[in-house]
């Protein structure tokens, strides 16, 4: 019987397999080692024969599937490995990069993916600096107050965005509509106060996003029932 030398080859046309002696705690082992779809594969079998009939059925299954791939021209060859590059760090794969670059490019038209990327980083920011209900309201009176508005709108803001402040002591990106509509149900109060906070809220929001502290689509408010008033007395809570 012919002796075997490792590493061993099992070859057909330009597609080659090898096979390793891989002995593990005193024990055979045969490591088989190939390229398939861009990433390094290495199964290993506990015997020769097993390791060599898998060895074959890879070789005829990559030799008649990705023949194309075989018959790559360097330049191919040179943008294959240079999108690897690129996508290996983001864990990408390239048919993934494919599939989704098609049906953005088959929703978008000639409209460039850079443009649609920029124009949803503009009103969806990644990097917002969190901002307290607290910060926003006094930098929001200021603003009114330096403008020239009348003591009386002054009046109203202060006393609902204080209202505002002292119910939601923290981050406004992270003020929900459901618990703004939680929160005016729960005053007790009539439906021309809980309205006229639920508009002060809608002010403080609206600054919020002027002043890039909210994304440009926020719509929390909108969440926030308005309630039916029948010309009410609007009261002022202490």
């Amino acid at each position: 019987m012919k002796k075997i030398t490792f590493p061993c080859e099992v070859k057909r046309g330009s597609v080659s397999i090898k096979i390793y002696s891989t002995p593990s705690h005193g024990c055979e082992s045969f490591t088989l080692s190939y390229y398939q779809d861009g990433a390094r594969k290495r199964p290993t079998f506990p015997t020769f024969e097993k390791a060599k009939e898998e060895a074959d059925a890879v070789v005829g299954r990559l030799a008649s599937t990705d023949a194309d791939v075989l018959r790559l021209t360097s330049a191919d060859r040179a943008a294959y490995l240079r999108s690897r590059q690129i996508l290996d760090p983001m864990g990408v794969p390239i048919e993934a990069a494919a599939a989704q670059f098609a049906d953005a490019r088959s929703r978008l038209g000639d409209v460039p993916l850079s443009h649609a990327v920029e124009f949803y980083l503009r009103r969806h920011p990644t990097k917002i600096e969190p901002r307290m209900v607290k910060d926003v309201v006094a930098e929001l009176l200021a603003t009114k107050e330096a403008d020239g508005s009348s003591e009386r709108y002054l009046q109203c803001l202060r006393w609902g965005l204080g209202k505002f402040a002292g119910a939601f002591q923290f981050n406004i990106g992270a003020v929900a509509g459901t618990d703004i509509d939680a929160w005016l149900r729960g005053l007790g109060r009539s439906p021309r106060t809980r309205n006229n906070l639920r508009s002060v809220g809608q002010t403080l929001f609206g600054f919020a996003k002027a002043r890039r502290y909210l994304p440009k689509d926020h719509d929390e408010i909108e969440s926030v029932a308005v309630m039916k008033d029948g010309d009410g007395e609007i009261e002022f809570m202490p």
